[in-house]
């Protein structure tokens, strides 16, 4: 996520909790920032595949059935991480933030992409999941680019 996207995101969350904003508006927002997130999370994939040596093509697509790995959504980096960690221990160390646990981490990942698919498909995701979702990114985004160096 981008600096403006994140600064639009922080500002959305407090107009939120200061009953400024609702309904399809916080979907909009959300969208707009989960997009953002989702970009992120593919550099940030890409750099700690690179770093511990991992091919997705031969090391990882056969067992997450993933698709190809030119523009990877959310939900197959999740998949991604998740099977590059279990593979190797040094991914694991690489791709788990600094104060978190790779657990949480992939839990984290995981809450954002089912309300950003929700979202992205048309369906009513209530304001106040969005919102906590939000709140997710704004704790998550900033580590994300700290965990490869």
């Amino acid at each position: 996520m981008n600096d403006t996207a994140f600064e639009y995101m922080v500002r959305a969350i407090e107009r939120i909790e200061s009953d400024q904003l609702s309904g399809s508006h916080i979907e909009g927002i959300f969208g707009r920032v989960a997009s953002e997130f989702e970009k992120r999370v593919r550099r940030y994939l890409r750099a700690a595949l690179a770093t511990c040596d991992l091919d997705y093509e031969k090391d990882l697509r056969k067992t997450i059935s993933g698709h190809a790995f030119n523009r990877p959504t959310l939900g197959q980096c999740h998949a991604t991480l998740r099977e590059a960690a279990s593979k190797s221990p040094s991914m694991a160390a690489i791709c788990t933030p600094a104060g978190w646990a790779l657990a949480d981490f992939l839990t984290a990942i995981a809450e954002v992409n089912q309300a950003w698919v929700e979202v992205k498909h048309g369906n009513d995701v209530d304001p106040s999941l969005l919102l906590s979702r939000m709140k997710l990114l704004r704790t998550i985004s900033p580590v994300i680019g700290e965990a490869v160096k």
